[in-house]
């Protein structure tokens, strides 16, 4: 469907415009800045997608009301009116009859870049990946969830074998396995001879206490005279008591608890080596345990990329030579990046989508047409022909070489088509005022 007629009164820079374009498949809307031109493409986006569309103000400056009656090829007519901060639709079947749902049945006509083909060129790589894939129908939802699983499951597996493999490098296993040392049964050989070495010491102590009494008392003997016998008796006695000692202390073992110390701290060190042994064949088998999950994760993930290659290669899209990538993010034309692809190439990418996207509502609008050479204008012109499309472009001319000027916000020339019934018969554009309407 393509727009045979379009009315815009008090839109934006707009005061009444009436365009009803010719069979040419291009309508070039051109005057001067500020003339009013970008408002005829602003005033068919507003009629046909509403919404956000729609600026704040949509009513010409000074005025209380302002409409847009929009009429397709195929008798449906759009008439969206502004009053206040009120908007009103009406869709109209080509029998009159009214559609109950009337944006609805708009947003079932127009296509995913809200009519400018050129918004493609313009968007983020992600964004341009996004919208080929609407256009191919290539629902990758459930395989992107699969595979950002499998890969965020990977990365943690490959985090935690990472971990395992770090800790086994700081093991110290001398390169071979080592047997634990029963430290238990050494201390408490260390126990049992510093005990004895402490009932030796002890004797020893005792012995040097009665060697003490003896000279003291050989002194009170040389001192005493009167008390001789008696000291020779206890003389006696202590050096009785002195070698049963000496020979209870010379059966007494003395250990050398040098060798054994160290024997111990051997063992320590066995034991830890030991253990370290023992946890490095544990950290082993976990890690191949991890390193096989990574591998069948990493097959997951690769099936899943094959079978989105698969779905890819088998999308029909608007363009020979147009692709895409998932990672990074990026649309392709002819093997290179689309931003890399001449400004003509881009052009024709870009049409071709915004027509593959318009499927049902045959419009597509261009702003900035001004910035479009001569050779770019003439294949946009045949593209839309090749696909019975309309294009409205918007340019800064004098009007020499376009279909519609407008000049102080309506259609150059509007005034004298007023005042001369003859020229009703003009068939680009000419302004007049529908019975009922304000201003």
């Amino acid at each position: 469907m393509k727009i045979v007629s379009l009315s815009s009164t008090n839109v934006l820079r707009l005061k009444a415009v009436l365009i009803e374009p010719g069979p040419d498949n291009v309508v070039t809307i051109s005057g001067a800045n500020g003339a009013g031109k970008t408002s005829v493409l602003r005033s068919i986006e507003m009629a046909f997608a509403g919404g956000k569309s729609i600026p704040p103000e949509p009513i010409r400056r000074g005025e209380r009301k302002a409409q847009i009656i929009a009429k397709l090829d195929s008798g449906l007519v759009v008439e969206r009116t502004f009053s206040g901060d009120r908007t009103e639709l009406v869709v109209r079947a080509p029998d009159g009859a009214r559609y109950g749902s009337p944006q609805k049945v708009l947003d079932d006509l127009v296509g995913e870049l809200a009519f400018d083909p050129l918004e493609f060129s313009r968007m983020k790589p992600a964004d341009q990946v996004t919208t080929l894939r609407k256009l191919g129908r290539l629902d990758f939802a459930q395989l992107d969830h699969d595979r950002a699983a499998a890969f965020d499951t990977r990365t943690e597996v490959s985090r935690e074998l990472r971990h395992l493999q770090g800790a086994r490098e700081k093991l110290s296993t001398g390169g071979e396995d080592v047997a634990p040392v029963d430290l238990a049964a050494l201390s408490a050989e260390l126990t049992r001879r510093m005990q004895e070495n402490r009932a030796r010491d002890e004797a020893e102590a005792k012995l040097s206490r009665l060697k003490g009494g003896l000279t003291r008392h050989m002194d009170e003997i040389k001192k005493a005279e009167q008390h001789l016998a008696e000291m020779r008796e206890e003389l006696m006695r202590i050096d009785g008591k002195g070698r049963a000692l000496r020979l209870e202390l010379d059966a007494m073992p003395k250990h050398d608890l040098d060798a054994l110390t160290t024997e111990i701290a051997a063992g320590t060190a066995t034991n830890t080596r030991a253990a370290e042994c023992a946890r490095a064949r544990e950290i082993d088998a976990e890690a191949d345990v991890l390193t096989t999950r990574a591998e069948e994760l990493t097959q997951q993930i690769q099936g899943i990329d094959a079978e989105k290659a698969k779905h890819l290669a088998e999308a029909k899209l608007p363009v020979q030579g147009l692709a895409f990538t998932e990672s990074p993010a990026g649309v392709t034309f002819q093997g290179l990046p689309l931003e890399q692809a001449a400004a003509s190439e881009k052009i024709r990418v870009s049409v071709a989508i915004g027509m593959a996207l318009n499927p049902k509502l045959r419009v597509l609008l261009i702003h900035d047409g001004s910035l479009l050479d001569a050779g770019s204008l003439a294949m946009v012109a045949k593209m839309a022909a090749d696909a019975d499309a309309q294009v409205w472009i918007e340019k800064v001319s004098d009007g020499a070489d376009c279909s519609v000027v407008i000049e102080d916000g309506e259609v150059q020339g509007a005034e004298k088509a007023k005042r001369d019934p003859a020229a009703d018969h003009l068939r680009l554009a000419h302004a007049r005022r529908e019975p009922g309407e304000e201003g």
